[in-house]
């Protein structure tokens, strides 16, 4: 878009593109422009670019354009800041409420309703203490409009508010035009949202500071934490043309005491929201850390660090799980991903583990390496449409945990201690049977489960190999079970660090090397941490390619 000076005056520059007048404004707090909402103000209707210069917090809330009417060109919000030196927008008081789909009280500090808005370079604080947050406290910002980019973006709690509330609310919530059932088609309904380059935190349980990778007290309450959810939507397409593409990529989600990314999609039969979460790192969650119900998903090159830690026996719990909603049957795709330490002590459940096929549809798991979980994949209480697909994965320390992590008496372990076998535990739920690499949790005579072209090694108890009933490998029998060239072999993996460069990587002479076989979804273009899936003519078992040069940056932020 061609772009022309216009006027310079007090910090405030009017330019001529073509699509007619923009505003671009500089604030700082020591300049002619204070206040970031006193910049949104001068741009109106009109878009254009508010540029924060200096490193301040601005404990103001921030309304970009209004949610009783669907008007004006983007606006910018940025900052000539990097890292640490971002500018802050904590609130004092709240915005809101505004209607969306399944609350009518929905509070925030940040509010965007115009459409292509762009986010970038500033930290957004959440506070459970502002003014008017109501019962469940503020997200730290509300999106209901059309293709909104964050990008490089902090968003965490304001530091010395833990344990203000026992009904935190979302980090960022995306909502729709109307409420509930009546939402509006055609209307702003985040469709094109993407979270890039973002980095979402939770906080520690002394309020003030925040967590790191040798504390993990964070995880045992609700008290601990103040988002419930980092990123959630709850929508109701109910129309065709009400297609919805949320897209979270390059991400960090670290530290809840309950769930990371929950979409629903309660509506039945009409429109769909799909999900795409790519290249992004999981790690500490109390609960799951990426679930759907209704909604389709795909997942590629991601880490699950540490899913299911907390003390809780509710949800449908694994590091990633797919579910039905409202007669809406989702399918999904998983690959080229990581998932350790998922299911903990606390797991109360056999499904508790890397990846919950919860009475959706096809669910693919391609190309992933599960080690230290509690289950690999799990296919629970299926419908008659469900089927879970598994190829071209390695499974390792099957029914296991290991520090960092905490033991069934929520005591931290210490790092240096060997992995402890989770099955059998205390708190396990007996009725729910044992876990399994492949686990059928309920037998309702419906669904398939087919694992084609796996490595298997190191099972907690080696006997719950024999327990299935046709084929071996599995702990109870859905409608249909097919096991495949499922070999039990040791894969020769090294740094097993999920933090460090290059995690799970092959070593010369693994089993899994140039072994792998066509599957759903195709093996793609890169492994985890972004280097050619087929480095020598043929495809590698598990989430790495051996030998081919990486291209991604660990840590992600």
């Amino acid at each position: 878009m061609r772009r022309m000076t216009y006027v310079l005056w007090l910090g405030i520059t009017v330019v001529i593109c073509a699509s007619g007048w923009a505003v671009d404004v500089e604030v700082n707090k020591s300049g002619a422009v204070k206040t970031i909402q006193d910049a949104v103000n001068k741009i109106g209707n009109q878009g254009g670019t508010i540029t924060i210069t200096d490193s301040g917090v601005y404990e103001e809330t921030v309304e970009i354009g209004s949610d009783m009417q669907r008007a004006g060109q983007p606006i910018t919000l940025t900052s000539t800041k990097k890292g640490a030196e971002r500018p802050v927008i904590s609130p004092l008081k709240c915005l809101g409420p505004y209607v969306e789909a399944n609350k009518s009280e929905r509070k925030t500090g940040l509010a965007v309703f115009i459409d292509g808005s762009f986010i970038s370079n500033i930290v957004l604080e959440s506070n459970p203490e502002a003014e008017g947050k109501g019962s469940t406290g503020p997200c730290a910002a509300f999106i209901m409009a059309d293709n909104v980019v964050m990008d490089n973006v902090l968003i965490r709690p304001r530091a010395g508010t833990s344990g203000c509330t026992d009904f935190p609310n979302s980090a960022v919530f995306l909502a729709q035009e109307g409420a509930g059932e009546s939402a509006e088609a055609g209307g702003r309904n985040c469709n094109g949202f993407i979270a890039r380059n973002c980095e979402f935190l939770g906080v520690a349980t002394d309020g003030v500071t925040e967590p790191d990778e040798t504390g993990f007290s964070w995880l045992k309450s609700v008290d601990n934490g103040q988002f419930a959810t980092f990123l959630r939507t709850d929508h109701y397409t109910n129309s065709d043309d009400q297609n919805v593409v949320i897209t979270v990529e390059n991400c960090t989600f670290k530290y809840s005491y309950d769930a990371g990314i929950f979409f629903s999609n309660r509506s039945g039969g009409k429109g769909k929201l799909t999900l795409n979460v790519n290249d992004s790192f999981f790690d500490a969650f109390g609960k799951f850390q990426v679930g759907v119900r209704g909604c389709w998903l795909n997942v590629d090159r991601c880490r699950f660090s540490r899913a299911c830690q907390g003390n809780h026996g509710d949800g449908e719990n694994s590091a990633i799980r797919i579910q039905e909603q409202n007669g809406r049957i989702p399918d999904a795709n998983i690959s080229n991903s990581l998932f350790v330490n998922c299911g903990g002590a606390f797991g109360k459940k056999a499904y508790y583990g890397g990846v919950n096929n919860h009475n959706a549809g096809t669910v693919n798991v391609n190309h992933c390496t599960f080690d230290l979980c509690l289950s690999g994949v799990t296919l629970n209480n299926p419908k008659p449409e469900s089927v879970l697909n598994v190829g071209n994965c390695l499974f390792t320390r099957i029914g296991y945990n290991s520090a960092p992590a905490l033991d069934e008496a929520g005591f931290t372990l210490d790092p240096n201690a060997e992995p402890y076998i989770l099955w059998f535990m205390p708190n396990f739920d007996a009725a729910s049977k044992v876990s399994a690499v492949f686990n059928n949790y309920t037998d309702s005579g419906n669904g398939q489960l087919n694992a084609s072209n796996c490595l298997v090694f190191d099972i907690a108890d080696e006997t719950t190999w024999e327990k299935g009933v046709d084929p071996d490998g599995t702990a109870l029998n859905a409608g249909t079970v097919n096991l495949v060239d499922v070999q039990k072999v040791d894969p020769k993996l090294t740094n097993r660090d999920i933090f460090g460069d290059k995690p799970y990587e092959l070593t010369a002479g693994s089993p899994a090397i140039d072994k792998a076989i066509a599957a759903a979804p195709d093996p793609g273009s890169k492994d985890l941490d972004g280097s050619a899936r087929i480095a020598n003519g043929k495809a590698d078992i598990g989430a790495q390619e051996f030998g081919a040069t990486a291209i991604g940056e660990w840590p992600l932020q």
